[in-house]
């Protein structure tokens, strides 16, 4: 009987712990990226993420594959100083129970720790000391704040700033959380790790009809969608057939045409949206026809640089226009792809978590990666196979978002200013494998040259490569991309 009675109570503790928890954040095994976003979070659509603070948008949602067991979590080591981490809910929730409790696994380094906020009736709020584990830690370590027993300040989540003790928080209605990093970290040396957190509380309750969640159209572990996509440039409208849209980072995308060997377009979206519209969707081909709507999908955000719609490389030191044959039965106007003599399409593929996409040139075959290096840098690597021919390939039109381009040098690469393209990038023959690093930069440095007077083509030294698993661009055999 005495047996029965402990099995059973511990049976019902058991059933009590559950129902109290509310939901809990894991954050979506997808490969790392800047900045983590509403689309990694497993709680989306109740929770959705924004970003506060001085460099915010270098939280990083990190993993690394090559250590076993490895979770994936969000790193502030390269944000810029005081910040904050907030998920909103999509209605309040009650706290106000005794038993409402915030449990997170972290592992933090140095003099780093999280604080927690609250989102109440009465504004943000802030618990006063820090929660989480502080110092060097190879370990991951749970911890928990019991709401009811914690010294609560006020918070200004804008200026990241602690005010006056809260003596009796208003908990009926909580509407959002915050991870708040009140201290510069130091990349790696002095930072927090944030692996799960947990809200329990016996008090409150997600609305049925928030309780199912939906994955985004775009999840972050697809590297490229394939659509068509138009936007408006000048008032006429830029057409991209069977594109490629690529995730760049940092909110940063791109769409490579196939057909035209071009990227058509490089535009940042707004935060948390999908950079294209949805219309037509399944993806469609071509967006003048057999489509079950009228409107083809349309760029969403800001357009960096962009390529008018014809060819974006060519043989000698011009560009080939637009030499396809195809023609659209609806508007008449050129379609397809161009002459494979010319250039043809060789397809895409995924190196060591990038896409790289391959495609020729008259007899020289490109291997290319595009990504973004941080919010304000856009890295192409091109490689080149050895060629007795001159290829020239569009940089895009002058960008006033991204005004700064530099090129690594080489004696057998140019620069041609064009007039309808902004710059083209001539390779000139050559007998070996050739690897070429453009950079498109918002913010002038002094390992960016502001501009590239009479053609010259600069040397690249500055730290960006020791991004990539190569020593040297300059003196490179071996591709990154293989």
């Amino acid at each position: 009987m005495i047996r029965f009675i402990i099995t059973y109570t511990l049976i019902s503790l058991i059933l009590v712990r559950a129902e109290t928890l509310v939901f809990r954040e894991d954050f979506r095994e997808v490969m790392p990226h800047f900045p983590v976003t509403s689309e990694d979070l497993t709680m989306s659509p109740f929770l959705s993420l924004s970003r506060h603070g001085e460099g915010a948008e270098e939280y990083k949602l990190s993993f690394h594959p090559e250590k076993p067991g490895d979770p994936h979590y969000v790193w502030n080591g390269l944000t810029k100083g005081k910040t904050a981490l907030a998920f909103e809910f999509a209605h309040a929730l009650n706290m106000s129970a005794a038993d409402s409790t915030l449990k997170l696994e972290t592992r933090n380094s140095a003099s780093s720790n999280l604080h927690l906020a609250l989102k109440t009736s009465d504004g943000w709020i802030v618990n006063k000391d820090g929660i989480g584990t502080s110092g060097k830690s190879e370990e991951w370590l749970e911890d928990a704040i019991i709401f009811q027993e914690t010294t609560w300040q006020q918070f200004d989540i804008n200026k990241i700033g602690f005010g006056d003790v809260v003596a009796k928080p208003k908990l009926k209605e909580v509407s959002a959380l915050a991870f708040v990093n009140p201290q510069k970290p130091d990349q790696s040396k002095n930072c927090t790790r944030l692996n799960w957190f947990s809200l329990h509380s016996s008090s409150a309750k997600i609305q049925d009809d928030h309780k199912v969640t939906a994955a985004p159209f775009w999840e972050n572990s697809q590297q490229f969608v394939r659509t068509a996509l138009v936007f408006d440039e000048n008032k006429t409208p830029n057409r991209t057939r069977r594109g490629v849209v690529l995730r760049l980072g940092h909110d940063l995308y791109t769409c490579f045409d196939p057909d035209l060997m071009r990227y058509s377009a490089i535009w940042k979206s707004p935060q948390g949206k999908l950079p294209f519209t949805l219309d037509s969707m399944a993806g469609t081909s071509y967006p003048d026809r057999n489509t079950k709507s009228e409107i083809p999908p349309q760029l969403v955000g800001s357009v960096i640089t962009s390529t008018p719609e014809s060819a974006g490389v060519g043989i000698g030191e011009s560009l080939f226009g637009d030499p396809r044959k195809g023609i659209s039965n609806s508007s008449g106007e050129k379609l397809g792809r161009m002459p494979i003599e010319l250039a043809r399409w060789l397809g895409i593929s995924i190196k060591k978590g990038k896409p790289v996409l391959h495609y020729q040139i008259g007899k020289t075959k490109i291997n290319e990666t595009i990504t973004a290096l941080n919010a304000y840098t856009i890295e192409r690597v091109i490689e080149a196979t050895p060629s007795n021919e001159t290829v020239v390939i569009s940089l895009g039109k002058k960008s006033t978002a991204y005004p700064n381009l530099s090129v690594s040098a080489s004696p057998q690469t140019k620069l041609i200013p064009d007039e309808k393209f902004g710059n083209l990038l001539a390779l000139k023959p050559h007998r070996e494998t050739r690897i070429v690093r453009i950079i498109y930069s918002e913010k002038l440095t002094s390992n960016l040259p502001k501009n590239l007077a009479n053609n010259e083509v600069p040397a690249l030294t500055d730290p960006l490569s020791q991004k990539m698993d190569i020593t040297s661009l300059h003196s490179l055999k071996t591709s990154p991309i293989k």
